[in-house]
Order: structure tokens, then C-alpha cells, then sequence
């Protein structure tokens, strides 16, 4: 899709081959430059790792099977659940680390301690 911004041309792929979902991501992207709302820069220093995921999963999700779709939202439920609202910048490998922990133990498999 390509679409103007503060007089700057840009282009981007909307990742899907379906048009229809295309032009649905191009109206929002376009809803958004209208309402102020979309900002430029990378996406980490704009969007929380809460937006991200709902960001796929309107993108994304409705390009995959149900059952991916199912299984898809059931792993950003536990990240999301676990991650929240933090900053992309703020995710690195001790948190994710800290996250498979979280997730062993609620599957009743914590790992030994070291």
C-alpha cells in the first residue's frame, strides 16, 4: 500500500495476498493518518507490546485456518498476559527467559534450579 504522511511518501506491504484484507488495512491505515493517530519511527519507540499483538492479529489472523487462528490467540493470551503493556525496548532475553520460567511452572514443569 502506499499512502502520504507529513508530506512524505511511503509504501508498505499490508502482507496478506487477499485484496479484500488489504483494502481493510489500507482504510485503517488511512483512518489513522486522518485521526492523527498513526506515527512514523520504529515500531518499538510507538506501539507496546499489547498493540503489537493486536496488531497481528487483525493482519495476520484472518489469513491463517481456524484452528491456527485458535491456537495463535491462546499464545498471545500467555505473552500478553505475562508481557503486557511494556515497550518493545523493554522486552530482552532476561525477560523472555524470565517468561518460559513463568511458563513452566504454570504447566507444573519448572525446571530444576541451577
Amino acid at each position: 500500500m502506499s499512502y502520504t504522511v507529513d508530506s512524505v511518501q511511503r509504501q508498505e506491504s499490508t502482507k496478506t495476498t487477499s485484496k479484500a484484507i488489504a483494502q481493510q488495512i489500507f482504510k485503517k491505515r488511512e483512518a489513522e493518518i486522518a485521526l492523527d493517530l498513526f506515527k512514523v519511527g520504529w515500531p518499538g519507540e510507538r506501539l507496546t507490546f499489547r498493540q503489537l499483538c493486536e496488531e497481528f492479529e487483525q493482519s495476520h489472523l484472518p489469513t491463517l485456518s481456524e484452528s491456527s487462528r485458535r491456537n495463535h490467540r491462546v499464545f498471545l493470551r500467555n505473552l500478553t498476559g505475562f508481557l503486557g503493556n511494556r515497550s518493545l525496548p523493554e522486552i530482552d532475553a532476561k525477560l523472555i527467559e524470565q517468561y518460559q520460567d513463568h511458563r513452566r511452572r504454570a504447566a507444573g514443569h519448572a525446571s530444576p534450579q541451577s
